[in-house]
């Protein structure tokens, strides 16, 4: 849904949004703020009253562990985005046949 909307101001000549260029961010930083930003303070609160949520802010730091190794080998050139994913997943149903359901 980011990259829609900068896809979205792309054909209207309009600046693109932060983290909205599909073109040029870099998914695995993106991950990082989001994780230091969002999750990692609502998995704060949620350990104050559920200690046993240490599990998963433990699994996140891992996760954010790997994104971070991520960030260093990004290049734009290389991403493989939602919208080439949906670009292949069309031309694999090319040859399908379509096949009548009854309800």
């Amino acid at each position: 849904e980011f990259f829609h909307q900068g896809d979205k101001e792309r054909e209207k000549g309009l600046p693109i949004s932060f983290l909205m260029d599909r073109y040029t961010t870099n998914i695995a930083a993106a991950q990082g703020g989001f994780i230091d930003n969002f999750i990692r303070p609502a998995y704060d609160l949620l350990h104050s009253i559920l200690p046993e949520a240490i599990v998963n802010i433990r699994q996140m730091e891992q996760n954010k562990i790997k994104w971070k190794e991520l960030e260093a080998d990004y290049k734009p050139e290389n991403k493989f985005t939602q919208k080439e994913m949906q670009d292949d997943s069309d031309d694999s149903r090319s040859d399908r046949q379509e096949v009548d359901v009854e309800e």
